[in-house]
C-alpha cells in the first residue's frame, strides 16, 4: 500500500538513521537504511568499527509467489532514495551522474521480469532465474554503478510449459501490441512484409489476448514500458528493433515442425508449406540462408 511503501514511508526511514531505527516497526526498508548506512559509514570514514570494514550484503530469499521480485524493487527504490538524500556532512544533495545510476537500476527490474519472468501456477509475476546486484557508491555516498549478473535461467520455458503456465511476458508484450497497432511490433512479428502469423508454437496455453487478462505484465501497453527501460540503459532505437524482430524469430522458430526425411535415415524435413514460411521468416529475421538452416535438420 501507499501507507506501507510510498514516498513517505521512504522518507520516514531515510531519517532514521541509527538513533531512531529501531523504533520503527520491521520493515524491508529498515534493512536496507542498515546497510546503506554502514557503506556509507564506512566511505566516510566515521567509525573504526571492524564490522564497518566488510561490503554489505543483502540477500532476498523464499518460496515462489512469497514477493522477492517486489521486494527487490523496494529495496533499490529504496537506496536509490537513500543515495540522493545522505552523504558526509555539508554534501550537496545527489544529482548528475548519481541521478542517471538510480534511473537505470530502477529500469532493469520491468525489463529484466520482461526477459525472465511468467505466470506459474503460484504466481502470475514468477522470475525463472536469479541474480546478484553489485551496487557501487562513489566517496559522497551516492550510487555509481552497478552490475547485474543472471544465472540459471528455465531455458526450457521458452519451448514447452507446463499445463496452466505461460511463457516469458516479452512474447506475450510483442504479439499484444502488435494486435493493438503497435507497428514495430508488427514488423517484428512479420519482418518480410508478409502476413502475420496468428499462432505460435511456443505460445501453448492460451492466447497472447487471454493470458493478458489475468497477467498484467504481459499487455500490449506494457511492452511501451519494455521500452522505455532499453532506453533508459542506453540502447538505440535501432537496436530496439533488432530486439523485437530477434523474439519474432524465436516464436516463428517455434512453428517449424518437423517429419522424417524421405530416405529413411535419422535426419528431417520441413513439414509442409507453413513450417517452411515460419523458417524463411525466421532466417530473414536471423539474417542467415534458410537453406542451411533446413540442412541442419
Amino acid at each position: 500500500s501507499a501507507e506501507l511503501y510510498g514516498s513517505d514511508s521512504v522518507r520516514r526511514y531515510c531519517a532514521a538513521g541509527a538513533a531512531a531505527g529501531d523504533d520503527l516497526p520491521p520493515h524491508v526498508f529498515a534493512i536496507a537504511e542498515r546497510a546503506y548506512r554502514k557503506a556509507a559509514l564506512r566511505l566516510f570514514a566515521l567509525c573504526d568499527d571492524e564490522e564497518l570494514q566488510a561490503d554489505q550484503s543483502i540477500l532476498i530469499s523464499g518460496e515462489s509467489g512469497t514477493g522477492k521480485t517486489e521486494t527487490l524493487k523496494l529495496t533499490i527504490g529504496f537506496l536509490a532514495a537513500a543515495s540522493g538524500a545522505s552523504g558526509p556532512p555539508g554534501a550537496s544533495a545527489a544529482g548528475g551522474a548519481g541521478h542517471t545510476i538510480s534511473i537505470a537500476i530502477s529500469a532493469t527490474n520491468p525489463l529484466l521480469e520482461a526477459f525472465g519472468n511468467a505466470r506459474t501456477l503460484r504466481n502470475h509475476n514468477s522470475s525463472r532465474f536469479g541474480k546478484w546486484i553489485q551496487i557501487s557508491l562513489d566517496p559522497a555516498g551516492r550510487l555509481a554503478g552497478a552490475r547485474i549478473t543472471n544465472y540459471l535461467l528455465e531455458k526450457t520455458r521458452v519451448a514447452t510449459q507446463t499445463a496452466g503456465e505461460a511463457n516469458y511476458h516479452l512474447f506475450y508484450q510483442l504479439i499484444n501490441a502488435a494486435d493493438a497497432g503497435d507497428i514495430a511490433a508488427a514488423d517484428a512479428l512479420a519482418p518480410d512484409g508478409g502476413e502475420r502469423e496468428n499462432s505460435f508454437g511456443f505460445l501453448q496455453h492460451g492466447t497472447a489476448a487471454e493470458v493478458a487478462k489475468i497477467t498484467p505484465m504481459a499487455t500490449g501497453a506494457q511492452l511501451a514500458t519494455t521500452r522505455r527501460c532499453l532506453r533508459s540503459l542506453g540502447f538505440e532505437l535501432a537496436e530496439e528493433a533488432r530486439l523485437l524482430t530477434l523474439l519474432g524469430a524465436v516464436l516463428h522458430l517455434g512453428n517449424v515442425r518437423l517429419a522424417p526425411s524421405d530416405d529413411g535415415s535419422d535426419s528431417c524435413k520441413i513439414a509442409d508449406a507453413a513450417a517452411r514460411t515460419s523458417l524463411n521468416r525466421a532466417a530473414f529475421a536471423l539474417r542467415v540462408d534458410p537453406l542451411k538452416v533446413e540442412a541442419a535438420f
